[in-house]
């Protein structure tokens, strides 16, 4: 015999005497969250459920642009990342799928979690925009709490105050239920409170969209978003931008992405890298080992389950951080949002407006490279020397000067990565095809060679960015006196042969276009053994 229950199970059996002696004889299980990996096996799984029969180039492009959804809709925890959410948001994806969400905006996933739930429950449809208004008003009644819970009564006063305001006739006991029911609103050990995250800054997003005019929103917007390291800010401003495309929404979130390192000029990697240059004679050699791009990924999200909990053990408190990298933490927030922003209200902007925004991203961005890349420059000798140290002490190289000279290849890459890492974040952030012509216009506006590389990498960031390589070819002869640029451009190849399904004629001609060696995954695997038995 199997019992299903919901998440408040074990607060109700403990003031339930009656029912605790028999329910603690059961052999308890809780369903666990997935992770990266179990989350990459279930949506491969999906992806090849009735046979598979498409070739590994659509296969690979199904399967991310699955993950992508997935991501995006659950953020930073605010989505449980369990098997029936999961199934839920794959089953949008479906062709000829009703809800017909493939090229939605992000909220209108969110939205359909919440439909969905009403629907389990027979809630008719008319009765869908009441229900969402009263869980808005309700968001922003809990908002004003510390804790983000009520009690029994501030709900009975809230209920009250709702239903006067709006001349409606709802039985408290009937609403409360629903709401439970539905899992949108329930009680817990410490009072009433949204069930998922997602339900609370949905519904205080959607508020705040609908009482812009009011100077009290106005101010807690504001407040928001001069704390966007903080997550719930950031939550909450990324929901507001879900549910509004108002001026006052995006001119908000502008205005605090251009107060950080305001005193910094972007970066541009043309006049601006001669130190970093310096560190190598040339750009160092990278090579390609063929694989498969479906292990490729199981390999890269078992690494981020591991280097994710390490991080939670280990991530500080935000409010204990420098100011230096609480200014960073809300840069990249500013960066998600103002990108989801452009994402989700693609079409309703203006082309102008569009492309102000995705400028002022770019340059954001790069300001904030500028500072923390021309801190580690101004570092970079006793960077190099504790390399070094580390060679010498691993011995590695007992030779001074090629000590010496690993030790800058290494800074050089080190510094190499962390470029990389803000180029993609900015590609990933506005990678959206109804986004790709106003992207052309501001590069074309601003040719510098790190925009340049924006556009590479969000070409890269889909199946089948290697069908065209005009472009790389181009970028390519006209950086090839910029070690830096060089190497982040074949870093970006790399990475999209890694985890994308490319042909053999694609990898060649564009290994032999950027000068990357090209190394068989089993004539590896042979060296490797062999070389271990010569160590024995």
């Amino acid at each position: 015999m199997v019992i299903t229950c919901g998440e408040f199970f074990e607060f109700r059996e403990y003031i339930s005497p009656n029912s605790f002696g028999i329910l603690n004889k059961l052999d308890h299980y809780t369903l666990l969250e997935f992770g990266h990996r179990r989350r990459f096996e279930l949506i491969k799984r999906w992806a090849n459920l009735g046979g598979n029969i498409h070739p590994p180039e659509k296969t690979i492009a199904l399967i991310d642009q699955m993950e992508k959804l997935v991501t995006s809709v659950i953020g930073a925890g605010v989505v449980p990342s369990t098997p029936f959410f999961m199934l839920t948001l794959l089953q949008t994806l479906e062709a000829g799928s009703p809800t017909d969400l493939q090229h939605s905006a992000l909220g209108d996933y969110y939205r359909y979690l919440i439909i969905h739930s009403l629907e389990v429950q027979h809630v008719s449809r008319e009765e869908h925009a009441e229900i969402l208004n009263y869980c808005a008003h309700l968001g922003w009644f809990v908002s004003q709490t510390p804790s983000q819970k009520i009690s029994t009564t501030d709900f009975q006063q809230f209920h009250h105050q709702f239903t006067e305001r709006h001349g409606l006739s709802l039985d408290f006991t009937h609403r409360s239920r629903l709401l439970a029911q539905a899992k949108l609103f329930e009680q817990c050990d410490d009072g009433f409170g949204f069930v998922f995250p997602y339900l609370y800054y949905f519904f205080l997003g959607k508020y705040l969209a609908e009482h812009l005019d009011t100077e009290e929103i106005n101010q807690f917007i504001r407040k928001c978003c001069l704390s966007l390291h903080n997550p719930d800010c950031s939550n909450t401003v990324l929901f507001l931008a879900h549910h509004s495309r108002d001026k006052r929404v995006y001119e908000g979130i502008l205005f605090i992405l251009q107060t950080h390192f305001a005193k910094c000029s972007p970066v541009n990697l043309d006049n601006d890298v001669d130190v970093v240059n310096g560190l190598v004679k040339s750009t160092p050699n990278l090579i390609y080992i063929q694989s498969d791009p479906l292990e490729n990924r199981t390999e890269i999200r078992n690494l981020q389950d591991k280097t994710e909990a390490k991080r939670q053990e280990l991530m500080p408190d935000s409010e204990t951080l420098p100011p230096e990298f609480v200014a960073l933490i809300s840069l990249l927030k500013t960066i998600d949002i103002l990108g989801q922003f452009l994402k989700n209200h693609y079409g309703q902007l203006e082309a102008q407006v569009k492309e102000q925004l995705i400028k002022e991203l770019f340059d954001g961005a790069f300001r904030g490279l500028r500072y923390f890349l021309e801190l580690l420059v101004q570092d970079s000798e006793w960077l190099i020397q504790s390399i070094e140290k580390v060679i010498e002490k691993r011995g590695l190289e007992d030779d001074q000067l090629k000590r010496n000279a690993r030790a800058k290849k290494e800074t050089f890459e080190l510094l190499g990565m962390i470029v990389t890492a803000f180029i993609r974040r900015c590609g990933i952030s506005v990678a959206s095809p109804h986004l790709a012509r106003i992207i052309e216009r501001v590069i074309v506006g601003n040719p510098t060679t790190i925009y340049r590389l924006v556009l590479s990498a969000i070409d890269l960031e889909y199946q089948g960015g290697l069908k065209d390589l005009s472009k790389l070819r181009d970028l390519n002869q006209d950086i090839k006196n910029n070690s830096l640029a060089q190497w982040i451009l074949r870093q970006l190849v790399l990475a999209h042969m890694h985890l994308y399904s490319t042909t053999h004629i694609q990898k060649q001609r564009v290994c032999a276009e950027l000068s990357i060696d090209i190394h068989n995954q089993r004539l590896v695997e042979l060296e490797t053994k062999d070389s271990k038995r010569v160590a024995h």
